[in-house]
């Protein structure tokens, strides 16, 4: 059986930094980048962001994403 570990939402973000992530928006479309930072609220900003609606659709480069967009953050982890 799998064991679940709980990790509050900073700690997790925390260890993310300088990793590659995903960011689901609630309108369905996701921004896939290295996460350089993220603040109280829960902004963030990404670099080297791509942006998908189902597709690839650009190559952003490093953008900032607000808070009240954003329902899942994901790691992105490299197989």
């Amino acid at each position: 059986m799998n064991t679940v570990q709980t990790e509050n939402p900073k700690q997790f973000l925390n260890r993310l930094i300088n990793k590659k992530i995903r960011i689901f928006l609630k309108w369905g479309q996701y921004y896939e980048g290295v996460l350089i930072e993220f603040d109280k609220y829960f902004n963030f900003v990404l670099s080297e962001c791509k942006e998908y609606d189902n597709e690839f659709i650009n190559e952003m480069g490093s953008i900032f994403i607000r808070c009240n967009n954003v329902k899942t953050v994901q790691e992105i982890l490299d197989l």
